[in-house]
């Protein structure tokens, strides 16, 4: 697997996104999400996801299922435009930025959480400037906003 060599970071490998490690895909998400979201948006973003994993009668039931799961991250959708930014991160931004996002996932794989998770369990969040707002949204107990993004628990 390729690395940052400044910063010993991994980059996405070749091949399947089913097959990239769990911290790589992750990481990989958060990147096409929240890129250019501060650290704490990042990291709550990073827990959407290991808060559907941890919701086992909705969501699948492995990292991998939820964060490749049809039609939830659209940064992951593989006939979208997003993947290939995330596919090689370094020829649409920073090493620096891919390893924020990498750090991001790795904190919240080792259980470092932010203020508006503790207030809930977020699942969704969407761009607070989107207008108009996803229709999911509406039915959702909004937990904050942190950055760019609104968090919601569903």
């Amino acid at each position: 697997m390729p690395v940052v060599s400044e910063l010993l970071c991994p980059l996405p490998p070749d091949g399947p996104l089913e097959s990239w490690p769990a911290l790589t895909l992750l990481a990989g998400m958060v990147f096409g999400e929240a890129r250019g979201e501060p650290h704490e948006g990042q990291l709550a973003v990073a827990w959407s996801a290991l808060n559907r994993l941890a919701a086992h009668n909705r969501w699948p039931s492995t990292l991998h299922g939820v964060l490749l799961q049809p039609a939830q991250y659209s940064s992951l959708d593989p006939k979208g435009t997003a993947i290939a930014k995330i596919r090689e991160p370094l020829k649409v931004d920073s090493a620096e930025t891919w390893f924020a996002c990498y750090k991001a996932a790795a904190a919240a794989l080792f259980g470092l959480r932010h203020p508006v998770i503790i207030k809930g369990t977020v699942t969704f969040f969407h761009e607070t400037a989107m207008n108009p707002k996803p229709a999911w949204a509406a039915t959702m107990q909004p937990l904050g906003v942190v950055g760019k993004l609104t968090f919601y628990q569903g």
